[in-house]
């Protein structure tokens, strides 16, 4: 827009020119931005309910309730039974990690738990959030695993030094961690008085549990 004509706009939905009232203005009335929103209106059918809606996007429910009920249906790749299992079977390794791991909408599995917190008065999601399902693992155990999920929230408790030729105390090297976990497996991880392990701990995520099940692809639509 030229710079002289800055004070003026063009409405989008009659063409009228008028006076700018507002720096984002883009109709000349209030009658005119409504009859330009509704005109984008699509009218459709719910593919739930049936019942008739009107929406701009490429909505097929009428409601978000309606969308858990069109997803659970047609794109879960889980039954609902089988989604509680899987959640039983991986007490505490996460909300939005065990959605991610599955490959779920974290919306389908919150209509599940309120659907089954009312029928069985246990809670999906507080099952999956209990910090008790963590895993209490030594930083040299870690390390020799391939450094699985990160400690949860980063914490570190307890440390083994390690004394030098010097006779000072140090902290135990990464390297010097893997190579005592190793010679304690060798052994059986049988004590050993001259060849401390660290002791430091971390919380981590469980590894996930598949049981009797694998990962599925998304249903394709019909």
């Amino acid at each position: 827009m030229a710079k002289e004509n800055w004070h003026n706009v063009t409405c989008e939905r009659c063409e009228k020119v008028v006076p700018r009232r507002q720096n984002n203005q883009r109709y000349c009335s209030k009658k005119c931005q409504q009859a330009n929103y509704e005109s984008r209106l699509k009218k459709k059918k719910c593919k739930v309910c049936n019942d008739k809606f009107e929406t701009r996007n490429d909505s097929v429910t009428c409601s978000k309730l309606c969308a858990v009920v069109y997803n659970t249906v047609n794109q879960q790749k889980y039954t609902d039974a089988e989604l509680v299992h899987l959640v039983l079977l991986n007490k505490g390794y996460g909300f939005s990690r065990f959605c991610q791991k599955i490959g779920i909408d974290e919306k389908v599995l919150m209509g599940l738990r309120e659907y089954h917190q009312e029928e069985t008065r246990i809670d999906l999601f507080g099952i999956l959030q209990d910090p008790d399902g963590l895993v209490i693992m030594r930083k040299d155990e870690w390390i020799a695993k391939g450094k699985p999920p990160k400690p949860v929230g980063g914490g570190q408790k307890g440390m083994t030094r390690k004394k030098s030729l010097d006779g000072r105390n140090r902290r135990f090297t990464q390297k010097e961690m893997l190579e005592t976990y190793q010679r304690y497996e060798q052994s059986g991880f049988r004590f050993d008085r001259h060849d401390l392990r660290t002791q430091v701990r971390f919380k981590v995520y469980p590894e996930f549990n598949w049981g009797p099940y694998k990962f599925r692809k998304r249903k394709s639509r019909k």
